[in-house]
């Protein structure tokens, strides 16, 4: 797509001006140049008196301005200098200024009287003023410089040479400097590119060392398993296999949501842990719906719960503890609820935990965490329960949208 032009992005205004002030102080021409619209691009160099007071009067300056652009127009058309005789009678020239194909402006000179006859020169408008009786006019009329027509000519082609070379030099200029801008915005996309590489590459080799290490806790903890076999260590061996699978459950799950089922088998091996850690004074209980077994639930939902039931519950009482796991569907919503027999907590406390996410039981008890992911996934659907009294245990339930899953 070929670039749009200003005769302000080539050619320097104070240059121009320079040059055309030169030009009018050794010919003798007036000269100016305008942009592609016919508005002036520099100031009036050596204006004469005569052309002086009549761009300036009301009757006479619309007369200039409409010789002004007519001759532009030609001057673009042709892409020549284009000689006319003005509706004073003096013979002007528009130079036009073109770069890449694009009329930007031209020169127009001239406010000088030719001393031989031309009659190819013709008149650009038909209007006319009477100046007979203006003695101002008259005076300045006769101070016009006559001039024989080929310098009127070599003056025209003069300045259309001058002012394309100096516009084609810019025009140049303007184009090495995008290329550079190019350049430089291609330099700093490859060095981005090279830089997104070096990332991915070390995400790569990351996630790869992320998948050695889980590889080997895994192959770690089967040897551990195994020995524990060998040397008849059965409980040990229970233990390892069933931390192994909890493992597991961690490293493909993060994150994502998974079957009540599967979650419910995660759960089943974390108590089973609990249960080899805490001995014959713990017990638990796992009763699902089975139509509740297919739906789906973000993975860890029902850990943090459980996890608050045993530390919070169950290991600060004297005593059995006991904690059971219980989902079921209930009118749109599908309730899962964690109960335990441990110490309970106060009205009090529990008014603190669901009204205030900062409290610091709230933070104790990580439910600050499991209300903001309930808020994120369920926005305000989900609803979370707690009932308890202090001594005798409590029941946390939370509250899911069965319309999720049907």
């Amino acid at each position: 797509m070929r670039k749009i032009l200003q005769l302000n992005n080539v050619v320097e205004v104070e240059v121009l001006q320079k040059i055309q002030d030169d030009f009018s102080e050794v010919t003798g021409f007036a000269a100016i140049t305008v942009d592609y619209r016919g508005k002036p691009f520099t100031k009036h160099s050596g204006c004469s008196k005569y052309c002086s007071i009549i761009r300036y009067r009301n009757e006479s300056k619309d007369l200039c301005e409409k010789c002004d652009s007519r001759a532009g127009l030609e001057a673009s058309r042709t892409g020549e200098p284009y000689i006319y005789m003005c509706h004073s009678g003096f013979i002007d020239f528009a130079a036009p200024i073109i770069v890449n194909g694009q009329y930007l402006g031209s020169i127009m000179g001239g406010q000088v009287v030719c001393a031989d006859s031309h009659p190819e020169v013709t008149t650009i408008i038909d209007e006319t003023i009477d100046i007979e009786e203006d003695v101002e006019l008259i005076e300045a009329y006769t101070q016009i410089p006559i001039v024989p027509f080929k310098k009127i000519e070599a003056a025209a082609h003069l300045m259309f040479n001058i002012a394309n070379k100096i516009a084609q030099k810019g025009f140049v200029n303007v184009i090495q400097k995008e290329l550079h801008e190019q350049s430089l915005q291609l330099i700093q996309s490859r060095n981005s590119e090279a830089n997104l590489e070096t990332a991915l590459k070390a995400a790569e080799l990351k996630t790869l060392q992320s998948q050695i290490n889980r590889q080997f806790l895994i192959q770690t903890l089967n040897i551990v398993g195994n020995l524990s076999f060998i040397e008849k260590a059965p409980q040990t061996e229970e233990a390892t296999f069933v931390f192994i699978d909890v493992v597991k459950f961690l490293i493909s799950n993060i994150g994502k949501e998974v079957t009540i089922e599967k979650e419910l088998n995660y759960i089943n091996n974390y108590l089973a842990l609990q249960k080899i850690r805490l001995g014959e004074k713990f017990s638990y209980e796992i009763l699902v719906a089975e139509n509740t077994k297919e739906l789906m639930i973000p993975s860890m939902m029902i850990q943090p719960i459980v996890e608050n039931a045993i530390v919070h519950g169950i290991e600060t009482k004297p005593g059995d503890g006991f904690v059971k796991v219980h989902i079921q569907i209930k009118d749109d919503f599908f309730e899962i609820t964690v109960e335990d027999n441990g110490i309970g907590m106060s009205e009090h406390v529990i008014e603190g935990i669901l009204q205030s996410p900062n409290d610091e039981h709230n933070l104790k008890l990580n439910l600050k965490v499991l209300k903001q992911r309930l808020i994120e996934r369920y926005s305000n659907k989900a609803r979370l329960y707690i009932r308890s009294k202090e001594g005798s245990g409590t029941a946390v339930t939370i509250a899911l949208p069965l319309f999720k899953w049907t």
